[in-house]
């Protein structure tokens, strides 16, 4: 049985916190219909909580969770309303996490989104690189780092989705609407069940 802690990123007020909790919601109620058989945790189920990092790791490892999803939403560092598109940091090059990711955003550039790196100029319709990007380098849309919320997980492997940039205002009607809520739940389950064939020993073949 395949065991995944679901985590709402941040808490509390305001925009990100909410959405964050609103995606996990939705994307618990689609696992537990199409795959029941999953034992599913999520690290918090109420707006105003914020459990530390530390305590967000401990969750699931006492629910001996064995792959941790963060969900986040992204705000530009440099202020740019053009910065868009979806992120995945994780934390072992050689481990499963870095597939997991590749399946989650296969997904959502599939369903039309763009790479970060590149966004559409205005009245020509072109596609033209971001300038002064600081991700420019991996346009692809995944990126590691040590971000202290996975480092939390030790060994256990665990990923951070930034859904998209809440700060452009095109990406943030996205992340607002149904269909844009829709495209990321059917992406995240991908990204589960590339995670369960993973992660969950086969049994022997009969």
């Amino acid at each position: 049985m395949f065991s995944p802690c679901i985590d709402p990123g941040h808490g509390g007020r305001g925009w990100e916190p909410v959405f964050n909790l609103s995606m996990a919601l939705l994307l618990r109620t689609a696992l537990v219909e199409k795959h029941p058989e999953w034992d599913i945790e999520m690290t918090r189920e109420l707006d105003l909580i914020n459990p530390s990092r530390p305590a967000r790791a401990e969750i699931a490892m006492m629910h001996n969770a064995q792959f941790t999803l963060s969900i986040h939403a992204n705000a530009s560092p440099t202020g740019d309303p053009r910065e868009h598109g979806p992120l995945w940091f994780y934390k072992d090059e050689v481990g499963p996490e870095k597939q997991i990711g590749k399946t989650i955003l296969d997904a959502l550039f599939g369903s039309g989104l763009m790479p970060r790196g590149e966004y559409i100029e205005e009245g020509t319709g072109r596609v033209r690189p971001m300038k002064g990007n600081m991700h420019q380098a991996r346009p692809v849309g995944w990126t590691r780092r040590s971000y202290s919320v996975l480092r939390h997980h030790g060994s256990r492997p665990a990923g951070l989705l930034e859904c998209d940039y809440y700060t452009n205002p095109k990406a943030r009607a996205w992340l607002e609407s149904m269909e844009g809520k829709k495209q990321l739940v059917v992406a995240m389950i991908a990204g589960l069940e590339t995670a369960e064939g993973l992660l969950v020993p086969k049994g022997p073949t009969p």
